[in-house]
């Protein structure tokens, strides 16, 4: 019996080697490819071989090979080889080594695979693969997956160790260049060992990390891109405009020799480096953050700042502005500080040579939106050299020429409110001028000393005339008592037009000494304490009639009497002021109570040859008497 088995083992041994030498020399031969074309057959797969060459004992080697079935026409490769673990081959899940794709050009994107393969592929490599799927074209694609895993068969490039290069990779209208990528590919936790691209003149390279939250990146590199914001807004259509959309944080970025246009800002050659951002959060809620910055030119809100730098640290609701230098409007500003979502406090600001002449009514609001949400700003070190601004657009024409100020400590924005609240502050420049109200050499000294400020000197030469004035004001209380003392000459009578709008159209040169006192705290405590006394006088004063020729004006020298008002807790009272002229004369007379305007008098009457004009000032009334006789 053991004798028989022994027979019976040594024979079937035999066969099993005849049969395996006889397969080797068959696979060595003009026969392999027809071998295999046979077992597939047999095993009806879709699969054809041209030629094959096998290398036992583990290595397959197939040329010009179609496989059908898997899309609607057949997937052809110039030649795959195979190397597969000869011991697994009996097991319940066969070991495939490694895979080798050479020359395939899949045109209806990724085939469907059968799923749940009986094989454990551990490497898959591909050359030169032509892909489109309608949404991703590339050409001379190489793959190379260590342990690839084919567990969503939507995914273009299965899980896995990867490393990738295309010559082009074609993408929603935009194409990237020479891109390489080396990546641990996983359904979450990726990571990017090194991606690079050439994109819209830019070469882009770093690193990557994905997290729960989105994808980090980690030194990466940008270098000389270039949008316009046509191109700009064609990416935006296409939904690749906002990175926040692909990555929540910033490791470390730098973007070097770039240019870019948006809608809203423009920047042209310009160097950012980034650390630590959350791109989802705003700018106040950061955590250690970092952003430096330099251009030869930004454009935002129509204003251009020439060759701008800055470097900022970001933390939680604040942002330390380490430096800031630009040039605008043909001037230099340079300034550091601290800023919150409501304040700004400044170590210095610095101005020189700015020359700014609005062209447009709204070309200064980016300021002053920017400002309407400051509640407080503080200075510490103010200066402001051969600076001119020129206000023509909008309300009353002004200028200030050969601005020159220089501040210590400053508070000039408290609460919400504009103010010199605390610190010191000196004003001058060359020129000066308020409508027709112009100026030259003026000067203004003033500070806040806890509250109490105080106009120590204003001394404002005019074309024929003066301006003195000094004066208090206490903040720190809250009646707020203040006190000014105002000397005027050659301040022309039409000025006060703008404050008060008078019935007849008189010119006339003013001069006038005013002390002035009461509480500021609200205006019921202004209306109750105002007291005043006011001497001055008009002269060279005219009246200007409309003359019978369109749009011709005649004066009619006419004099006043001294003026002098007197005011006591918010009773005023004007001393009849006469008018005389040429077959002309007036009185202007006002008896006005603050808390009771309605009930309060001021009348002007002016007779002139057989008539008698007489207005109500307050109330806006007129009356006409004609009192010349007939014959």
């Amino acid at each position: 019996m053991k004798r028989t088995f022994v027979i019976t083992t040594a024979s079937i041994l035999l066969i099993i080697t005849l049969v395996i030498g006889a397969l080797y020399w068959a696979l060595q031969g003009q026969y392999a490819s027809s071998i295999v074309n046979r077992i597939s057959q047999h095993l009806s797969l879709p699969v054809t071989v041209y030629d094959a060459e096998f290398n036992l004992p583990n290595h397959v080697s197939l040329t010009g090979v179609d496989i059908e079935g898997l899309q609607e026409t057949p997937i052809s490769i110039s030649k795959l080889d195979i190397w597969i673990t000869p011991s697994s081959l009996f097991s319940s899940r066969p070991t495939i080594d490694s895979i080798l794709i050479d020359g395939i050009s899949l045109q209806q994107g990724i085939p469907q695979l059968p799923e749940n393969m009986a094989v454990s592929l551990k490497q898959l490599a591909i050359k030169n693969l032509d892909y489109s799927d309608g949404d991703i074209i590339g050409r001379d694609i190489n793959i190379q997956i260590k342990d690839p895993q084919f567990s969503d068969n939507s995914l273009p490039i299965p899980f896995g160790t990867i490393q990738f290069s295309a010559e082009q990779i074609y993408w929603r209208g935009e194409a990237l260049d020479a891109l390489l990528i080396d990546a641990d590919y996983k359904p979450d936790s990726s990571t990017i060992y090194g991606l690079s691209f050439d994109w819209r003149g830019g070469k882009f390279s770093g690193q990557a990390e994905q997290y729960e939250s989105g994808w980090s990146l980690v030194n990466f590199t940008i270098d000389g891109l270039r949008l316009t914001v046509n191109q700009w807004q064609k990416i935006s259509q296409l939904g690749l405009g906002d990175i926040r959309d692909y990555v929540d944080h910033v490791n470390s970025l730098d973007v070097l020799k770039s240019s870019v246009e948006t809608p809203l800002i423009s920047m042209s050659n310009f160097d950012l480096s980034l650390e630590n951002v959350k791109l989802k959060s705003d700018m106040w809620n950061q955590d250690s953050a970092y952003a430096s910055m330099d251009a030869d030119n930004i454009t935002i809100h129509d204003q251009n700042l020439i060759e701008p730098a800055f470097q900022l640290e970001l933390d939680d609701k604040k942002i330390v502005i380490k430096e800031f230098d630009t040039e605008f409007q043909q001037g230099l500003i340079n300034t550091k500080g601290v800023l919150t979502p409501n304040s700004a406090d400044l170590d210095f600001l610095n101005i020189s040579g700015l020359k700014w002449i609005p062209e447009s009514a709204g070309e200064t609001d980016f300021i002053t939106d920017t400002l309407s949400n400051v509640q407080f700003l503080n200075i510490n070190t103010l200066e402001v050299k051969r600076s001119q601004f020129i206000q023509l657009n909008k309300g009353v024409r002004w200028q200030l020429s050969g601005l020159n100020a220089e501040g210590k400590q400053l508070s000039v924005i408290k609460d919400g409110k504009w103010g010199l609240w605390q610190g010191k502050l000196d004003i001058s420049a060359n020129s000066a001028s308020y409508d027709n109200l112009l100026s030259s050499q003026m000067f203004l000294r003033m500070q806040n000393d806890e509250g109490m400020w105080s106009l120590q000197e204003a001394f404002i030469p005019l074309e024929n005339g003066l301006i003195e004035a000094t004066g208090t004001f206490d903040l720190s209380r809250v009646s707020q008592p203040w006190r000014f003392e105002v000397s005027a000459d050659g301040i022309p009578l039409k000025f006060f037009s703008h404050w008060y709008s008078f019935p007849i159209d008189v010119e006339g040169i003013t001069e006038f000494q005013l002390s002035t006192s009461g509480l500021g705290g609200d205006n019921l405590m202004f209306n109750h304490s105002l007291n005043a006394e006011l001497i001055g006088t008009i002269r060279e004063a005219s009246l200007i009639n409309e003359s019978d020729e369109e749009e011709s004006f005649t004066p009619h020298p006419i004099q006043f009497s001294d003026i002098q008002v007197n005011a006591s807790r918010g009773q005023i009272e004007l001393k009849p002021l006469k008018i005389e002229g040429e077959s002309l004369k007036g009185l202007l007379e006002a008896k006005v109570d603050l808390l009771d305007i309605e009930n309060s008098q001021m009348k002007l009457s002016l007779e002139q040859e057989c008539q008698k004009k007489e207005w109500d000032l307050i109330s806006g009334s007129e009356s006409l008497n004609i009192h010349c006789s007939v014959d």
